[in-house]
């Protein structure tokens, strides 16, 4: 249901496409294959975003806790942006880096 719920706020966006969701073990793949500029996993799930990270540096991961309230933001280092309570503004902000965000690396 989160997958659902984060592909229709990004889907929703004029200049955002979804081309694909692919479970974790696919997801190394999925990237490796295709041009890809941003991922959901989830946010505990540091070792994979770095990984991901690895083969794509400029790259943009969200990381979502289960419930879908609480995300960071991964980038290049890996660099991670809290993203404190998720909702369709502030995910669509945090991936244009539009307003505050508190950065912790």
């Amino acid at each position: 249901m989160l997958g659902e719920i984060v592909t229709d706020v990004l889907e929703s966006q004029e200049d955002f496409e979804v081309v694909g969701q692919v479970d974790v073990a696919a997801t190394r793949e999925a990237v490796e294959g295709k041009p890809v500029d941003f991922v959901v996993v989830g946010r505990d799930d540091e070792e994979l975003a770095a990984e991901l990270l690895d083969l794509r540096p400029r790259l943009k991961i969200l990381g979502v806790i289960d419930d879908g309230r609480d995300a960071a933001l991964y980038e290049l280092r890996p660099h991670r942006v809290l993203v404190g309570e998720l909702s369709p503004e502030r995910l669509i902000a945090v991936i244009r880096k539009e307003g505050p965000l508190a950065s912790t690396s």
